[in-house]
């Protein structure tokens, strides 16, 4: 398997509940739910440590991965393959 189809988790780090419910609506616009999405898109909140999986949410592109840390911040957003033995 090339490591470009493996399936990858997109994290989102925010560091309150609060920060996560403003930006919820802008994390569901990524969302495509088709049935090829593969990547899921993981929250982790760091004042609780709480973490939320949306598997097979979306596909992501080097574009997609890129919006994303425009919208959310360049710190903020993770993009591993962890489950693959991928870093």
């Amino acid at each position: 398997m090339r490591f470009s189809e493996v399936p990858k988790d997109v994290w989102l780090n925010f560091k309150t509940m609060d920060s996560y419910k403003e930006s919820e609506q802008k994390i569901n616009s990524y969302i495509d739910n088709s049935e090829n999405a593969k990547d899921r898109i993981c929250i982790f909140i760091s004042d609780g440590k709480l973490r939320k999986t949306m598997p097979g949410v979306l596909t992501l592109t080097d574009d997609k991965i890129k919006a994303i840390k425009d919208v959310f911040g360049e710190k903020n957003v993770f993009v591993t393959a962890e489950r693959y033995g991928f870093r």
